[in-house]
């Protein structure tokens, strides 16, 4: 671990209430460790901006598009009286500072900086995404951000990041569930929002039936606020049910309870050849998104007041939706039902 003593340039300079944040750093074109030592000197003399400390620098081959040369990562974390957009502005001046060209998606890049996270943001609109919606994949993000932030809690998930490094380490040794057998689905309007205060937005009589066709026979993965939405709290006729959960007492009948990603991946290996789909709630989409292969989305053409949003998958390259219909209208409202299907590809 790099731990940083402050040089004084922005103490002057902080103002308002502070928040820490975490910020990704890579690299993998020209000398990899001065960009990043370049991209934390910056950072350090930016105004509303303290480095904290910054994680030891690990070597990861490049995945998704592989004939480029190794990268060097690293988390660091910093305090900062800015807010989310203006930090994300920051992030990018640097990078263009440093020369950074999107010339080939997932491609070489002198530097790369994202926002992992922001003290308890939680926060998706068509400019900015926190948690980062990829990190619980990368263990080129979880291995620094656990050197140097263990008993950080993510804000969605509730869990350290020491635990969900671990849950990473023991899902990759005991190997993944096949992604082309799990999918997501899920009615969001046209901010992505999806609830307010555990319960739908709205219901359509057409996605309800599209809903019970796609899952009728299968497994649904949910949380427990999901299942508590249900009427009288009961599971789904005529699919497996389980519920992820942190309760370890938790039993309702005609359900499995499975307590961390670990066993829900052991539970799901019980399922071969079967397909599995994630029906909410918000934190449990968040966490199995990068399990995924496939996403369908009933997207309505409307606003609503909400306080749970799914991550908008038109802001993730690795995404690309593959069909659409035609517009539809059911009891007042415009909607359309969408497929997204994962391509490959694993940067952030």
């Amino acid at each position: 671990m790099r731990r940083l003593s402050w040089n004084g340039n922005g103490v002057t300079k902080m103002s308002g209430s502070l928040v820490t944040a975490y910020i990704g750093l890579g690299s993998n074109l020209g000398d990899r460790e001065a960009h990043l030592n370049r991209a934390v000197e910056m950072l350090e003399n930016t105004s509303g901006v303290r480095v904290i400390k910054v994680s030891a620098y690990f070597n990861t081959a490049p995945v998704g598009y592989t004939e480029q040369p190794d990268f060097l990562n690293a988390v660091a974390e910093i305090e900062t009286s800015l807010t989310a957009y203006e930090l994300l502005g920051i992030c990018c001046g640097i990078e263009k500072t440093l020369k950074r060209e999107r010339i080939v998606h997932w491609g070489p890049r002198t530097i790369d900086l994202d926002i992992l996270l922001f003290g308890n943001l939680v926060l998706n609109d068509a400019s900015l995404t926190i948690p980062h919606p990829r990190m619980l994949e990368r263990e080129f993000v979880l291995k620094p951000l656990n050197e140097i932030a263990p008993e950080r809690i993510h804000p969605v998930c509730s869990k350290s990041i020491r635990e969900l490094y671990h849950e990473f380490l023991l899902t990759v040794q005991s190997g993944p569930v096949s992604l082309k057998q799990m999918h997501l689905i899920v009615a969001a309007d046209q901010n992505w929002a999806i609830g307010k205060k555990n319960e739908l937005l709205i219901k359509i009589p057409e996605d309800q039936a599209f809903f019970r066709e796609k899952t009728i026979g299968k497994v649904v993965v949910m949380g427990r606020k999901t299942l508590d939405s249900f009427p009288g709290g009961m599971p789904l006729k005529s699919r497996t049910n389980i519920v992820l959960t942190k309760n370890k007492n938790f039993q309702v009948e005609n359900a499995i309870a499975v307590h961390s990603l670990k066993e829900l991946m052991e539970e799901l290996k019980n399922y071969g050849g079967r397909n599995m789909y994630v029906i909410g709630g918000g934190s449990i989409y968040q966490l199995l998104l990068p399990y995924c292969d496939t996403a369908y989305v009933t997207k309505i053409f409307h606003s609503y007041d909400a306080d749970t949003y799914f991550t908008n998958l038109d802001q993730l390259n690795e995404w690309k939706m593959v069909s659409r219909s035609a517009e539809k209208t059911q009891s007042g409202l415009n909607y359309v039902f969408m497929k997204y299907k994962k391509q490959g590809g694993n940067r952030l």
